[in-house]
């Protein structure tokens, strides 16, 4: 499990409004549809300082 997919993971199962949470092997068909994008740097801090 990578981190960005452990993080997501954990907000999908606290977000559960139910006594019912998501384990992973249900969790595992959703990352085969709905693929993260990969993470990039839009600012830097030199940049938003200005």
């Amino acid at each position: 499990m990578t981190p960005p997919l452990s993080i997501w993971f954990r907000c999908l199962r606290r977000r559960s409004q139910k006594s019912r949470r998501m384990s992973w092997t249900e969790f595992e068909p959703l990352t085969a549809r709905f693929e993260l994008p990969v993470p990039r740097i839009a600012r830097t801090w030199e940049k938003a300082r200005r």
